[in-house]
């Protein structure tokens, strides 16, 4: 490991932050499950960092789930939108805070009147579909999966005839996404299939 980090120290002239900012980042992305797909994360231009494919894409491919934390409706409304916060709440914020994690609720993505709310703000808990942007036509639309309990909850799918290589993988945020006043879970435009709840 040290042999490593001190090739690539070598190779970039940057301060140990930036050198652990870049491991922050590479371990965040899991190269490795986008790469298994055929998606690689780079710069988007404007949006951050994005989702984009190495092999060309046909209608009906699964391209995985939206992985992280899964929330209640409750735990969401205390955490991202001015509810209650019990003591379970004050202490996930408080290891969100030591953590270096934000709690901007710019990865919450509701499923289903009854499914799953899930958070992908932790790296410690996401994958690499935290990174699909959003595109009023977008190339992707959400699926329903199972958790171990039988809870549903998105997956993302192929819903255009074919995406070739280099094209950026982009989903339907929805209405609440851009609504600021958004208090509760709102239709996505996506297909009907997902909700936006808290996105700010």
């Amino acid at each position: 490991q040290h042999a490593a980090l001190g090739r690539l120290s070598g190779s970039f002239d940057c301060s140990w932050g930036a050198m652990i900012a870049l491991l922050a980042l590479l371990a965040t992305v899991d190269p490795l499950g986008a790469d298994r797909i055929g998606v690689e994360i780079r710069r988007s231009p404007g949006k951050g960092m994005g989702a984009f494919a190495t092999i060309a894409m046909k209608l009906g491919d699964r391209l995985g789930g939206y992985d992280g934390e899964i929330l209640s409706r409750r735990e969401w409304s205390a955490r991202f939108n001015g509810g209650e916060m019990r003591d379970d709440d004050q202490e996930w914020l408080e290891s969100r805070r030591r953590r270096g994690v934000p709690v901007t609720g710019d990865y919450v993505l509701g499923f289903g009147e009854n499914g799953s709310i899930v958070d992908a703000e932790d790296p410690e808990c996401s994958s690499w579909t935290r990174y699909i942007n959003h595109d009023c036509n977008p190339n992707l639309g959400l699926f329903r999966e199972l958790d171990e309990a039988g809870r549903p909850f998105p997956g993302f799918v192929v819903i255009r005839n074919c995406i070739d290589i280099g094209d950026e993988l982009t989903f339907d945020y929805g209405p609440g996404y851009w609504d600021a006043s958004n208090t509760h879970p709102v239709e996505s435009a996506a297909r009907g299939s997902s909700e936006t709840p808290g996105r700010s």
